[in-house]
């Protein structure tokens, strides 16, 4: 598509002549270093001929000491510079920016990116399957790069606002019975099983539940208690790193059941509050130690319903509601964000609800109900 044709001058210096067909007809861009020949002759390859002579033509604007900034160095730049987010959240944000780097859309200088540029972006994400989540919290960072880079007047607006991400099919939680959690404890190995009750019993999360210590937990109280005050980040490639929950209502003190209560005494007697609650091979317990147990277990104990272990939180949840549970006691005892998270997600297995909404909704159609269908 586009080629580099070395010149020498009369002066006896050398220029490079990038050249390619553009509206039927030969054209050459003519540049005095051959580094500067190579990027523009790589814009044609990765972009197309409108947007590097773009590209160009807002090169040409910058003094000599200015550079040409991309899109990919901006994000570098404004991922190394965020406070206010963990060491987690960075790495997850340096990760989309190493992925941008690969596309096309890396390589565009800051001040060419377009709308179309975004959006072209957003689609090939799509493609390569990634669900509407995933997208639209790569799409959201882009974005916030791109507001900052107003604010600092790099650019004069911001190109992804506005770009729509296409929904996917959420999948949806399995919300287990007691005889199933019942079948999947039965399977699992003795050493497991509190873990599993906790989980199912209180609803917190697994990062938070290995992330607690014996002093966490206050039994000889009514109603026994238990502390969530930390949880655990598993990052890409970053290891774990013990910090707050995961949202800013995360921090919270749960009323235990007197079975769960029971089966931690058992666990922790004799043992000094600073100890792991759970703990393997002389550590807190991992995500990789108990995802393929949790797998086993499942497939081991013959239900036909595959639920990941988050799943024991959504279990815990669909159980409280069916004794009638309050969705706003609830929320503050999963520990969301707000209720509304929690009404979205759980609402429609509030009984309560769903007899208000029957009632309502009833017609009295009286006499006339016969005659509907004829």
């Amino acid at each position: 598509m586009a080629s580099i044709r070395q010149r020498p001058r009369r002066d006896g210096t050398t220029s490079y002549a990038v050249l390619f067909r553009h509206d039927g007809r030969q054209r050459a861009e003519t540049f005095d270093d051959r580094s500067e020949a190579e990027w523009f002759r790589d814009l044609i390859h990765r972009h197309d001929i409108p947007t590097a002579l773009r590209a160009l033509d807002e090169r040409d604007g910058l003094t000599p000491d200015q550079g040409v900034l991309t899109v990919a160095e901006h994000l570098r730049r404004h991922t190394d510079t965020l406070s206010g987010i963990t060491d987690g959240t960075r790495r997850k944000y340096q990760a989309i920016v190493r992925d941008l780097a690969d596309h096309p859309i890396g390589t565009l200088p800051l001040t060419s990116l377009t709308r179309a540029d975004v959006t072209t972006w957003v689609r090939h994400l799509e493609a390569r399957g990634l669900s509407g989540k995933t997208v639209t919290f790569r799409k959201t960072y882009l974005s916030g790069a791109l507001k900052q880079a107003v604010i600092d007047e790099l650019i004069p607006r911001n190109p992804a606002d506005g770009v729509k991400v296409t929904k996917t099919e959420r999948r949806e939680p399995v919300f287990l019975s007691p005889d199933e959690f019942d079948a999947i404890l039965t399977a699992a190995e003795p050493e497991w099983r509190p873990l599993l009750i906790t989980l199912a019993g209180t609803g917190i999360r697994i990062g938070e539940a290995t992330a607690l210590r014996v002093w966490d937990l206050t039994l000889n109280t009514d109603p026994p208690t238990l502390r969530v005050a930390r949880g655990w980040e598993w990052t890409h490639g970053g290891g774990h790193k013990l910090g707050a929950p995961k949202t800013a209502r995360g921090r919270r003190t749960i009323a235990l059941g007197a079975d769960v209560a029971a089966v931690l005494a058992d666990i922790i007697a004799g043992r000094p509050g600073e100890d792991w609650l759970f703990t393997h091979d002389g550590g807190p317990v991992r995500r990789h130690h108990i995802a393929p147990r949790w797998a086993r277990w499942v497939r081991d104990s013959g239900i036909t319903r595959r639920p990941r272990l988050h799943d024991l939180r959504h279990a815990h949840a669909s159980w409280m509601i069916a004794k009638g549970y309050p969705l706003n006691d609830l929320s503050h005892r999963l520990g969301h964000a707000s209720i509304k998270v929690t009404a979205d997600t759980y609402g429609h297995l509030a009984h309560d609800a769903q007899t208000r909404a029957a009632a309502l909704a009833y017609l009295g159609l009286g006499g006339a109900q016969p005659q509907i269908g004829r």
